[in-house]
């Protein structure tokens, strides 16, 4: 004759649920050994569904009975851990292959190199102080051009990754727009790049202008997930707590010696 025997036991979240098979004396606790004796409609398991039902509502205070060196549960209106932001959403690529002496080896190492523009010509507007001074796209562009490449030692401009003509700026909606084009379309930095764009703006311009960090389209495979998550502000707050990525930001938007 065959029957079956279940052990319980509930360890603070988990669930272990162990099935013992016994026939002629002897105990199976492998399914791929119980397989061999037991008959293909199993039958003889049907009653232990009861018994996983009845352990999904075992006491959880306490300490766990079953199990040397188990850990006590929480109590109720213990303190539990504070729920962590999703900074682990981005699409970052690991600390070892940010900069350029990172141990992994560089995806793209023969970039190609732009001519810089040159500097903005200042009007008279410009310079009287009593007329209102509009922000305008060549404005954010003078903002972001320097913006050092996480990878490469060039700047964001050098590299194309950023152009003036993919800057759209509404003064009277304080509204920005930038687009920036990875080199390749599986660059692992295109979230370090937007990220590094984004912290500029946000440390530059009035808390008024709204930003729209995102891939220029078609540049890239994963655009649409890096541009999701560029726009998440819980996501972008909390990948800044990050005390290493707030380095590395910190070092793309540092000035060149």
């Amino acid at each position: 004759m065959q029957a079956a025997r279940c052990h319980l036991s509930k360890n603070n979240k988990n669930l272990h649920i162990t099935f013992f098979f016994v026939r002629r004396n002897q105990t199976y606790s492998r399914k791929s050994e119980a397989d061999d004796v037991l008959p293909r409609d199993h039958s003889a398991v049907t009653p232990l569904r009861g018994l996983c039902a009845a352990a999904r509502r075992l006491p959880t205070r306490g300490r766990c009975r079953t199990g040397s060196g188990a850990a006590p549960l929480p109590q109720r209106g213990s303190a539990r851990p504070v729920r962590r932001r999703r900074a682990a959403g981005l699409l970052l690529p690991p600390p070892a292959m940010v900069g350029p002496a990172g141990g992994a080896p560089l995806e793209n190492a023969n970039p190609l190199i732009y001519r810089r523009s040159g500097e903005r010509p200042v009007t008279a507007r410009e310079e009287d102080d009593e007329l209102p001074d509009s922000i305008d796209d060549r404005e954010i562009f003078d903002l972001i051009r320097s913006i050092n490449d996480p990878e490469h030692p060039l700047t964001l401009e050098e590299l194309n990754v950023v152009e003036q003509v993919r800057v759209k700026v509404n003064d009277a909606e304080s509204t920005v727009a930038v687009e920036f084009t990875p080199t390749i379309p599986h660059c692992s930095m295109a979230t370090l790049i937007g990220l590094s764009i984004k912290v500029k703006l946000i440390r530059s311009l009035p808390e008024r202008f709204k930003m729209d960090v995102h891939i220029t389209p078609g540049t890239h495979a994963s655009e649409h997930a890096v541009n999701k998550q560029l726009a998440d502000k819980e996501r972008v707050a909390a990948a800044l707590e990050n005390s290493h990525l707030l380095e590395v930001v910190n070092q793309c938007l540092s000035a060149r010696s």
